[in-house]
Order: structure tokens, then sequence, then C-alpha cells
């Protein structure tokens, strides 16, 4: 496809500004309490991943909200976050009673990521409603937080907090109405609309992936190729875009986690081969991608 207008792109030394710097006094509480969501019984790896990408790229502390069921793995994989299993349906989902527990938990954290690998159901979307209407802070819906409010859109409106939003074409689709050939072709005014309309932020993700803001700005990311075509590339971004947001304003995160999730592809790629560079490859190369963003 070809390259954006200028204006349209961060560079790296743009990236670099936004991210800030570890000082030499600072201590875990520095750099931002995040709270991730989700996970299943079906879908237990995306909670890793998702971690991973936060914890690779510099949060302080890492809170996982999952389903009870799937504990015991997510413990194993992830000694540097703390768990906080919630009920579960017979599904392996989030319960109503975890739904109405979730608000009330989330207060206590910078910001608020959720959606991935978690399923819908009557009780996750409820979960995801509560959350827009009482979290106060920076929440990020993805994945199945997108599919919850699909058919209701407009619940955005009812939120509390600032939201960003991390469609794939087909999740835009769901959203939108609007066919996925139509959002390909112009996926800039797609994610403007959506923006504009319910005053959330959108990463549309694709070859060329749409940041776009309530008042008009958007920036087109350049990083990234055909190594992050495959299952778990968006739960990594969220678990980076999480970590930015977390100590950082959310309309910088977001084009950041973009960029940095983007160049670690290439990394990752280049020293792997495309077909090589699976998610969690990728994920090795996130403080690569950092480091390189951050000397550039």
């Amino acid at each position: 496809s070809p390259l954006p207008d200028a204006e349209n792109v961060l560079t790296c030394g743009e990236i670099r500004k936004l991210i800030p710097k570890r000082e030499e006094d600072s201590h875990k509480g520095s750099f931002g309490k995040a709270l991730f969501v989700g996970g299943s019984e079906n879908m237990p790896g995306a909670v890793s991943i998702a971690a991973a990408g936060a914890v690779r790229s510099g949060v302080g502390l890492l809170t996982l909200f999952v389903p009870r069921v799937i504990r015991p793995e997510v413990a194993v994989l992830n000694p540097q976050a703390t768990l906080k299993p919630a009920d579960c349906d017979s599904e392996g989902r989030f319960s109503k009673a975890a739904a109405n527990l979730v608000p009330a938990e989330a207060e206590r954290f910078d910001a608020v990521a959720v959606g991935c690998g978690m399923g819908v159901s009557r009780s996750t979307e409820l979960l995801v409603r509560n959350l827009i209407r009482n979290y106060s802070g920076k929440l990020i819906l993805d994945a199945d937080a997108l599919n919850a409010i699909a058919d209701e859109p407009e619940t955005l409106l009812d939120k509390r907090g600032e939201i960003c939003i991390t469609p794939h074409p087909g999740e835009m689709c769901r959203l939108t109405g609007l066919p996925v050939s139509e959002i390909l072709a112009d996926p800039a005014k797609t994610a403007l609309d959506f923006s504009k309309r319910f005053d959330v932020l959108v990463c549309l993700k694709s070859a060329r992936t749409v940041t776009a803001f309530p008042e008009g700005r958007y920036f087109v990311n350049t990083t990234g190729g055909p190594s992050l075509s495959r299952g778990g590339s968006g739960d990594l971004l969220c678990g980076i875009m999480l970590s930015l947001a977390a100590r950082m304003p959310l309309e910088s995160a977001a084009p950041a986690a973009n960029h940095i999730h983007g160049l670690a592809a290439d990394l990752a790629a280049e020293a792997l081969g495309e077909n090589g560079a699976d998610t969690m490859s990728t994920a090795n190369y996130i403080a690569p991608a950092m480091r390189k963003i951050l000397r550039y």
C-alpha cells in the first residue's frame, strides 16, 4: 500500500519522546499499576501473551483478573504478575458475580485492558458494560470486549473514563455494519468517523494500523509486516498498550504501542524469518525494540 503523508506518521524519534524515562530513584509504582481482564477455559493462552507484552514493555505492577478455572496454568506461566481469580460459569467464562465484582477492583489501577480470550456470554457482556460505565481510568477494549458491545456500540457513550478500542477489520465490521472491503478501502476515514461519533480513541488494526482521535487527528503505523498475521498478535499488542497506558497518556500510549509492537515483529522476522517469528518470539524482541527506540 502507498506510504501515508509524513504528517500522519510518528517517527522513531517522536515515539522516543513519548515514553517516560526510568529515573534513577524510581520504584515499581512509578511505572503504573495495570489490570488485565480476560481469558477463559478455551482460550487461556491469551492471558499469558498479553501479560508478556505488558511485562516486557516495562509495566511496574501487573494484575491478571482471570476465571478461576485457568488460575493454575496462568500462575505458572506469569510469575511476575499478581493473580485475581474470579468465579466462572459452566463454560469456563466469567460469571455474573465476576462481572459485578470487576468495576470495584478496577478502580485501584491506572489502566485496564479487557477482552483477550474472554469469550462472549451474557455475563461477559455485563462485565464489559460495567467497566465502561463505572471505571474512571484508562480503558482498552480488545477482542471479545468489542464483540460484547457490537450490537450496541452506543454503550461507549456512557463511559466514565477514557477509552481506546483496538478492532481488526472483522470486529470493526460488527461494530459499524460496514463491509470489510469498505473498511479496508479507507481505514483512516472509518476510524475517524467512529472516533468522532463515540468520543473514543480507535486503533484500527491492519497492515497499516490507524490510530484515530476524536478531534480529527490520526496516525498511520509503518512498522510490522506479514509475520504478525497469526493468532495472538492482537493479544501481545493489547499487553504493550496496557503497560504504556498505565504510565503515560492514552493518546500517547496507543500509537507508541503500535510502533513498538511492529518494530519487535520486524526484528523477530529479521532474525527468524516471517514464518518462524511466532507471537512469543515477537514478545522476546519487545525489549530490543524499545532499546532501539530509546537510543534513537
